[in-house]
């Protein structure tokens, strides 16, 4: 898993997730899923300060990243024009680590 550290290695909380691609395959069933990891970065802006920092995914697309308490929003990178990702607003308490799913598109059908 690919974690990005902070200046403040005391932070607590933070983000912990997957990001996922769908479909993978043009016919997916209930036994056979067409979701699949998705090897790309994560962008997330504090929406206070605006500040944005990145993260890598792993090759099972999960990322961690720590943080201070506050609202984030989170945007896996787009291929172009696809997959489409679909951004997720957070908000992060003191102490915890909220988890977090990105889901991407691939237009495959």
């Amino acid at each position: 898993m690919v974690v990005a550290a902070t200046a403040d290695a005391r932070v607590d909380s933070g983000v912990k997730g997957t990001v996922t691609r769908s479909p993978t395959r043009p016919v997916c069933t209930v036994d056979d899923p067409c979701v699949g990891p998705y090897v790309t970065t994560v962008g997330i802006r504090n929406l206070r300060t605006r500040r944005l920092r990145r993260v890598r995914t792993d090759s099972r697309g999960r990322f961690r990243a720590r943080l201070r308490p506050g609202r984030y929003r989170l945007r896996a990178a787009s291929g172009h024009p696809l997959p489409r990702c679909t951004p997720v607003t957070v908000r992060v308490r003191r102490h915890r680590f909220k988890r977090v799913s990105l889901d991407c598109e691939t237009g495959i059908r």
